[in-house]
């Protein structure tokens, strides 16, 4: 008879310890999975915010080549203006010239 306690209690050790090792099994895989979604969530986040940051940088860069392209344009019509006057004082100058020549003609 003693021996078969001694087999009983041998299985009911390795009963509970199987237990024990399947409850752990599923505590760790409860873990891993804790830990695979905050991953996942800190990844997200990351990504949320390296897009804001890209979008802002965007932006920024956008404004000033607006701010760049403005003051070519400025000057690009500065020039204009110059090449203008130029031109109606050299027209006002053919104009009386061509009056002078009529008038003496």
């Amino acid at each position: 008879m003693r021996r078969k306690t001694i087999i009983r209690e041998i299985k009911e050790a390795e009963k509970k310890a199987e237990e024990r090792i399947n409850k752990a099994k599923a505590e760790a895989e409860k873990i891993i999975k804790k830990a695979e979604d905050e991953s996942k969530k800190e990844k997200e986040k990351m990504i949320r915010e390296a897009n804001k940051k890209a979008q802002m940088e965007i932006k920024k860069a956008e404004k000033e080549a607006e701010k760049v392209a403005s003051e070519i344009l400025k000057k690009a019509d500065e020039e204009i203006k110059k090449i203008e006057d130029k031109a109606m004082r050299k027209i006002d100058k053919a104009v009386e010239i061509v009056i002078e020549r009529i008038i003496e003609g």
